[in-house]
Formats: structure tokens, C-alpha cells, sequence
């Protein structure tokens, strides 16, 4: 008896692990970017800066977040004392695809003008990546 109750608590540990293993996507890390003029970037978030082509800047981050069972997260970029804020959107469930977004309102982060096509992976296309996600 006592075997099966352990073996059955080992059982429910594992499926909570596995459960508890799909975690929201991270910034982190090396972005393939495009915007709108079809320029291509390579952004590298790491912990609290983030590096556009040459140039590094310090940002703070808040999430992620979600809505309508899609993830995000609010930036606030520090470039020569002014604060700007953004927002990374997840707009599938892959981790893989984001967009960068600035909002026009604080209080709606998901509304806003899409700056950047982010793919963790390949070249985006910013046209796409529109027609697909912004609606």
C-alpha cells in the first residue's frame, strides 16, 4: 500500500512539474527585426539592456502579462533621460514570433503602432506580420 501511494505521489509530482514547465516567453536573447521601411535589425535583450544594432539601452520590463490568453510585456526604455514605454506581444503561442508595439494609450498596451516584426529564428516580414496579427 505504502508503495503505491508513493509511486502514485511521484506520478502526480512529475505531471505538476510538466505542468508547471510551460512558461511564459522570454525577451531574452537574439531577435531577427524588421520595421516598417523592410529594414532589417538584430536585438539582443539581456537582463536590463537591450542592444539595437550598435547601440545599448537600459531598459525595465513589467510581465509578462496576459489578455486573451496571449502574453506581453511592457518596456520602459531610458535613452538620454527620457522614459519611453513599449510592449512586446506574444500574438501566438509559439515563443518563437513577438511584435513591437507602441502603444497610444498606457492603460490599452495592446493598441497602439506596431514598430518592429520580431522572430527568434528567421527574418520576419513587417507586412506580414501585420496582415496576420494586427487586427
Amino acid at each position: 500500500m505504502k508503495r503505491w501511494l508513493l509511486g502514485l505521489l511521484a506520478l502526480l509530482c512529475l505531471v505538476l512539474m510538466a505542468a508547471c514547465s510551460k512558461s511564459a516567453p522570454s525577451l531574452e536573447g537574439e531577435w531577427q527585426v524588421q520595421d516598417a521601411l523592410k529594414k532589417d535589425y538584430m536585438i539582443v535583450f539581456k537582463k536590463d539592456k537591450v542592444k539595437i544594432g550598435e547601440q545599448d539601452y537600459n531598459y525595465t520590463v513589467d510581465g509578462p502579462k496576459s489578455k486573451d490568453d496571449f502574453i506581453y510585456y511592457s518596456l520602459k526604455v531610458k535613452d538620454r533621460g527620457k522614459e519611453t514605454s513599449y510592449t512586446v506581444f506574444f500574438p501566438t503561442k509559439s515563443k518563437e514570433i513577438a511584435l513591437f508595439l507602441e502603444p497610444s494609450d498606457a492603460k490599452e498596451p495592446l493598441k497602439g503602432q506596431m514598430l518592429f516584426a520580431f522572430n527568434k529564428k528567421k527574418k520576419p516580414d513587417y507586412y506580414d506580420y501585420v496582415k496576420k496579427y494586427m487586427k
